[in-house]
């Protein structure tokens, strides 16, 4: 599980690369504004890292029903990534420790989540 956990860490770098590439030229060259550039990197990220999940960490194919729980996981490990980012900034009082202990704290919950609910196989319950 380590060895999944490392490929699966190895993904989410790749696409946060990815995301950070899309959002720099949509914002500083095409000068789309700052909320619409990081949706599309967003998107566009993310269809990456799913395809990575599926293919590289999980050996999995996707289907509507994996891509619908992804969205669902993605949604979940968001609020409880605001969440933790609230609470941890209300004591640190510094945005960018806040932001990557957020990161951080919940990138294993997000694991699990795609791990044992998106990906999931009945060898794996």
């Amino acid at each position: 599980m380590i060895k999944q956990f490392l490929s699966y860490v190895s993904v989410g770098i790749f696409g946060k690369c990815i995301s950070l590439v899309v959002y720099h030229i949509l914002f500083k060259f095409f000068s789309f504004s700052l909320q619409f550039s990081g949706f599309i990197a967003f998107l566009i990220s993310l269809s990456f890292v799913i395809q990575g999940n599926s293919r590289f960490v999980f050996d999995h194919r996707i289907e509507k029903k994996v891509l619908v729980k992804y969205i669902f996981a993605m949604t979940m490990t968001c609020v409880i990534y605001l969440l933790l980012l609230t609470l941890l900034y209300s004591f640190l009082k510094n945005h960018i420790i806040a932001n990557i202990a957020a990161s951080i704290l919940n990138y294993p919950f997000h694991f699990y989540l795609n791990k044992y609910f998106v990906f999931s196989s009945p060898d794996d319950k």
